[in-house]
């Protein structure tokens, strides 16, 4: 029964280091050289026939959700997958489990800011020089094997005011990014226009660049990288996520999906998401403030078999036609008879099954909690009033901390740089941009409560929501640049005068 404290480290390996034999989940697949499928039956028929080629032994490793192989799965061979027996338990059997004690480090930001820092401090500090420098250098280089005409090399500086103009139209959102330009005073944007002519601003948006094609490896050579046009800032973002922010005890493991319908060579279909193709990643997430620490872009199945054996702290749903699904809790007879709030659970070597009747049957597996532990869960009526239904303690902790990357989700979502492209990693860019920009401001948060939790010197701004906090961000990346060379009105109207002051 005992268990034992995995560190994050360990957590990280297990679900980014091991070979990935879990990512097909039973709901995506690679669209890379499929065609597109409009009728449902036929996508049905062709998503079986996936899931019979593709899946082995899986194992994943989630708070959100925990996938076992289903029982008609990996027959292309001709041989019958052996299962190894598992026993469980007596039904409703108490079996008690010490909640584990965190000993990690502690939850918020590695470094200190000082008090009242401006949002681009908390920016810069995930969105690196390095950064900066490889978006100028491999611009500049991508326009010149271009050969773009009248090019003029870009600098750090234009290159932090292309990017906080792009955090303001995700404020000040335009249905065209020419209208940002436009004669009508209706639609136009001034503030916006005053950085950049629209001619330049279309020469950076089209050559923005973050690796090198002429140093890309041959499709059909095994060292060939799906994601070498992103490769380079995922890796320092990851890295630096991870620096710069320490996690707390409970953390969510859950996919985020990019959404995107055109070409793309890690393009997956997802029919049960709202968005049901785009690129998917897998997350991690603390579950107390939805700070992304680390994800990883899924380009396809890899090579090799899934470890096993891990002593990590888990919880997650399951679904009951998984293989070595406890029978006892499949009885027909014994479900029929539940009523809502009732559970009934099983264990054997520390991992405790839980179906609890809800509005309908729901399965928990862990190896945290308790077989017998019981709370309570809200619940709204059809009337609007509000009741209060018993639940197992592990149902409570599961509704606590699984929404992590579904909140961070939801937040970047207000103000995403929501920008279509024929390019399929700019949507990728522009995701990662935004995870960069809440992840700061989040960063932000944090240390608004630790500079008001003892006594201060001087007194403490008022706490900025996410709006005011991207709007102070764009002034400080744009600054005083503007790539106009006279200062004159952008346009004059009738009844509108749009004045460039001097800074």
């Amino acid at each position: 029964m005992a268990s034992r404290y995995t560190s994050l480290d360990e957590i990280h390996g297990i679900i980014f280091d091991a070979p990935d034999d879990s990512d097909d989940s039973i709901h995506s697949w690679d669209e890379d050289s499929n065609e597109e499928i409009s009728d449902p039956h036929e996508a049905e028929d062709v998503q079986n026939q996936n899931l019979q080629r593709d899946f082995g032994n899986e194992e994943m490793h989630s708070t959100s959700e925990i996938r076992v192989p289903t029982q008609n799965r990996n027959r292309s061979s001709g041989k019958r997958q052996t299962v190894p027996e598992i026993n469980w338990g007596d039904l409703d059997e108490v079996v008690n489990v010490a909640y584990p004690e965190f000993s990690g480090p502690q939850h918020g930001p590695v470094h200190s800011f000082d008090v009242d820092s401006e949002p681009v401090v908390f920016f810069d500090q995930l969105f690196t020089d390095e950064l900066w420098d490889l978006l100028v250098t491999k611009t500049n280089r991508y326009a010149r094997q271009a050969n773009v005409n009248n090019w003029v090399d870009t600098t750090q500086e234009e290159i932090r005011c292309f990017i906080g103009f792009l955090f303001g139209t995700s404020i000040n959102k335009n249905s065209q990014l020419d209208d940002i330009w436009s004669s009508d005073w209706v639609v136009a944007s001034p503030a916006f226009a005053h950085f950049f002519t629209r001619d330049r601003f279309w020469a950076l948006l089209s050559n923005i660049h973050l690796a090198d094609n002429e140093k890309s490896v041959d499709r059909n050579h095994q060292d060939y990288d799906k994601l070498y046009k992103i490769r380079p800032m995922v890796t320092i973002l990851k890295q630096s996520f991870q620096t710069n922010y320490s996690l707390g005890q409970n953390v969510s493991v859950d996919e985020a999906v990019v959404k995107g319908k055109g070409r793309n060579p890690v393009k997956q279909y997802m029919p049960m998401k709202p968005k049901k193709r785009g690129s998917k990643l897998w997350c991690i997430g603390c579950s107390c403030c939805a700070h992304l620490w680390d994800f990883q872009l899924y380009a396809g199945k890899e090579k090799g078999t899934a470890e096993q054996g891990f002593g990590t702290y888990t919880v997650g749903t399951l679904r009951s036609n998984r293989l070595g699904y406890p029978k006892c809790l499949t009885d027909k007879s014994l479900l029929k008879t539940m009523k809502q709030g009732d559970h009934h659970s099983t264990t054997t070597e520390g991992i405790t099954e839980t179906v609890w009747k809800d509005t309908k049957d729901v399965s928990f597996l862990s190896n945290v909690h308790s077989s017998m532990g019981q709370d309570n869960v809200s619940r709204k009526k059809q009337g609007g009033s509000v009741v209060a239904i018993t639940a197992p303690t592990v149902v409570k902790d599961y509704n606590k901390n699984m929404g992590a990357i579904d909140k961070n989700d939801q937040l970047k979502k207000t103000y995403a740089i929501d920008r279509k492209s024929k390019k399929w990693w700019m949507s990728i860019f522009f995701h990662l941009l935004d995870v960069c920009r809440l992840n700061s401001f989040i960063m932000h948060q944090q240390c608004y409560l630790s500079w008001n939790s003892g006594p201060v010197e001087e007194d403490v701004a008022p706490r900025m929501d996410q709006k005011s906090f991207t709007s102070k961000l764009v002034k400080s990346l744009c600054g005083t640049y503007t790539s106009r060379k006279l200062w004159l009105p952008l346009f004059v109207t009738q009844f509108h005068i749009s004045l460039c002051i001097r800074p």
